[in-house]
This record gives structure tokens, C-alpha cells and sequence, in this order.
């Protein structure tokens, strides 16, 4: 009953806050890449979508406005990201197969003294120091 009062004095004062500040969800933490914190984080979220706070509902309509183009954004940053690199890997294997001499009728690869130096050229060891 007491906790009840409270809550109710926090929310009056807080424009609905209190409810969301003193609710116990059972959960320690909640962490985005944790899916069994989820249903927890949308009730959190949903209690503060109900606050009278005019900087928590402008955060709560811009995430409700925004979330679907952050999302998309993360995504295609994540394959650009990812393309980015597989293109400096490709890149790095063919001038390390470059030096390399390759039979065209056998199919086996060789090495010459050509590829000595191109491999000193492709991974520069004096640059290292």
C-alpha cells in the first residue's frame, strides 16, 4: 500500500515516470544483444511511452518515427562494411599470387627469383620498422 502511494506521488509529480522508475520487471539487466531481455526492454519502453514528460515523449515518437530507417541504415552500413573488406582481401591475394609463375599446360606453380621480389614488393618488410 505504501509502495502504491508512492508511486502515485512519483508519477503526479514526475508526469508518469514513477511507474516506470519504480516497477520491478525481474530482470538485472537489459542488453540489446540478449534476446531474453527483450520482452522486458519493450514493457520498459512501452511504460515510458505512456509518461507526460515532454523530452521522453519527443525520444519516444522520434525512435517511433526513425527506428525502421536506423535499422535498415545499420544493415546496409554492415554489407558495405563487410564488401569493403572481402574487396581489400581480393585484393591482397591477387599480388600475392602475382609473382608466381603459372604452367599453362600442368596447371603448377613456380617461383623464380620474380617472385622473391614481388613478394618483398607486396608485403614491404622495410615498412614495418
Amino acid at each position: 500500500m505504501v509502495d502504491e502511494a508512492i508511486k502515485h506521488q512519483l508519477d503526479k509529480n514526475s508526469g508518469g515516470l514513477g511507474t516506470t522508475l519504480l516497477t520491478n520487471y525481474g530482470v538485472k539487466h537489459v542488453y540489446p544483444w540478449r534476446p531474453s531481455s527483450w520482452p522486458v526492454a519493450v514493457k520498459i519502453y512501452n511504460d515510458l511511452e505512456k509518461s507526460n514528460v515532454g523530452v521522453v515523449q519527443i525520444l519516444t515518437n522520434t525512435v517511433n518515427k526513425y527506428f525502421g530507417y536506423v535499422a535498415w541504415g545499420l544493415v546496409f552500413a554492415t554489407w558495405a562494411v563487410g564488401f569493403l573488406v572481402w574487396m581489400v582481401a581480393f585484393k591482397k591475394v591477387k599480388q600475392i599470387i602475382s609473382p608466381f609463375i603459372v604452367c599453362p599446360r600442368c596447371g603448377h606453380t613456380f617461383a623464380d627469383r620474380r617472385t622473391a621480389m614481388g613478394l618483398l614488393k607486396v608485403f614491404q618488410p622495410w615498412k614495418w620498422f
